[in-house]
């Protein structure tokens, strides 16, 4: 009897022990579960990074003119703190984006800002590339002026005029002066984007630009600076003049120059009519202006015949004729 009763501790006491046993493997188990999948969560975490926002940006390169449709535009994600908060992408800020035209090139991946591009109400095409309080103003250049074709909407140019002087007792008949500097290239001809290389091959394989067509250039001008360019356009040659995108300096001339000054000589006028250059001290090669003659150009064609009057305006035998 006695031992049946020892019999039965034990197996109680083993039964307690197995429990326990059992008990604490679940717990270690557990611990040990919790630690991999803590590990996973941070590998997982590692793996993708720190948090991110989502902006838009383009898809491919837009070009000053160009018009935003839902297929130029893609969400890229970033980190918070490169980006200001204005910037990440909402549902309203695409909306805010599309059919605005750009002001300027936008490449590829690039992030698109609202100083990148025209207002909501400026429209469509040249006329929202124009900034408030300012012009745009077409010309007709020569090829030379054009760059040979090299130059491209967002250049920026000086202008320089070689015109006949007001004054017919001026030291000069034609005098060259730089009346523009650092203006905006707005389209050649009808483009408001540059030509890429695969558009220029195409045109030369379909024989080029017409002989008989003159280029022509829109540039973005005051108000002041397009009554200038209009009276340059109407009395005298104009040329076009590359500058760098990044060079903005205004550069004071020394006046207008004459042929005389270009070939080292003095000119004869009084010095209340000298151009403002600097004289090169030699001799004047012009004859001084007689009070009692009058003197009166006549142009024809390619040729210019001074013809002269006298004080009572009898006619006096013309000069020759010479080139202009």
């Amino acid at each position: 009897m006695q031992q049946t009763r020892q019999q039965t501790g034990g197996r109680a006491k083993a039964t307690l022990f197995l429990v326990g046993a059992l008990f604490i493997a679940g717990i270690t188990s557990y611990l040990v579960w919790r630690v991999v999948e803590n590990m996973r969560t941070e590998l997982a975490k590692a793996k993708e990074g720190p948090e991110r926002v989502r902006v838009l940006v383009a898809a491919r390169d837009i070009y000053m003119g160009e018009t935003i449709s839902e297929g130029d535009i893609q969400t890229f994600p970033v980190l918070p703190d490169m980006i200001y908060p204005e910037l990440v992408f909402t549902e309203e800020q695409m909306q805010q984006l599309l059919n605005r035209t750009a002001k300027e090139r936008i490449l590829a991946g690039e992030v698109l800002r609202e100083e990148r591009l025209a207002d909501a109400n400026a429209g469509v095409g040249l006329n929202a590339l124009i900034p408030r309080g300012m012009r745009a103003m077409t010309i007709d250049v020569d090829p030379q002026s054009s760059l040979g074709g090299l130059l491209q909407p967002g250049n920026r140019v000086d202008v320089i005029v070689t015109i006949r002087p007001d004054d017919r007792n001026a030291a000069a008949k034609w005098v060259t002066e730089t009346i523009l500097q650092d203006k905006r290239v707005l389209a050649v001809g009808a483009r408001l984007k540059p030509v890429s290389a695969a558009e220029k091959d195409e045109e030369a394989k379909k024989g080029g630009r017409s002989r008989r067509e003159r280029p022509s250039v829109t540039l973005e001008l005051s108000l002041e600076d397009s009554e200038k360019l209009a009276l340059a356009a109407s009395r005298g040659d104009m040329h076009l003049v590359l500058r760098s995108d990044v060079d903005n300096t205004q550069q004071e001339t020394d006046g207008a120059l004459t042929t005389n000054e270009m070939m080292g000589l003095q000119a004869a006028a009084a010095p209340a009519q000298s151009t403002g250059r600097r004289s090169s001290g030699k001799t004047p090669t012009t004859a001084p202006v007689d009070p009692n003659r009058t003197t009166a150009e006549v142009i024809e064609g390619s040729t210019s015949t001074s013809v002269q009057f006298d004080a009572n305006g009898n006619k006096i035998e013309p000069t020759a004729g010479r080139r202009r």
